[in-house]
């Protein structure tokens, strides 16, 4: 949830133009989409309109599924290898802000691919 509402700050910021020296922006914009594929993968199941059965179907909702759990852990895994290149001389006093959400999605997306959700079918 912190980094929807980071991302409340800096993405209109960026829109207006105020973000235009800032280095690294991609080390804040991967977590962000990493938490979005969270947030669209919830919305099939809360549809009024999902069944079990309409899950088991390759269909838009397993589609949204198997999109969303592949691009879950592909983000947090770009996301922290770009929080990892930025150089120590960028940091300032602390590291970057994202980096404990990157973990934190880090961790998430290791647990999900262990029990085989990562890219999970649900049509199969």
């Amino acid at each position: 949830m912190s980094t929807v509402l980071f991302a409340l700050v800096w993405v209109p910021r960026k829109l207006l133009g105020k973000l235009s020296g800032v280095k690294h922006l991609s080390a804040r914009i991967w977590p962000l989409i990493a938490t979005l594929s969270l947030a669209v993968f919830i919305a099939p199941w809360r549809s009024r309109w999902t069944t079990r059965s309409s899950t088991g179907t390759r269909n838009w909702r397993s589609m949204t599924i198997f999109a969303c759990t592949l691009a879950f852990p592909t983000a947090a895994l770009v996301g922290l290898i770009a929080a990892y290149r930025v150089p120590k001389a960028d940091e300032r006093r602390r590291p970057l802000p994202c980096a404990r959400r990157l973990a934190g999605l880090g961790i998430a997306a290791a647990y999900l691919a262990y029990w085989g959700m990562a890219g999970w079918r649900s049509w199969s």
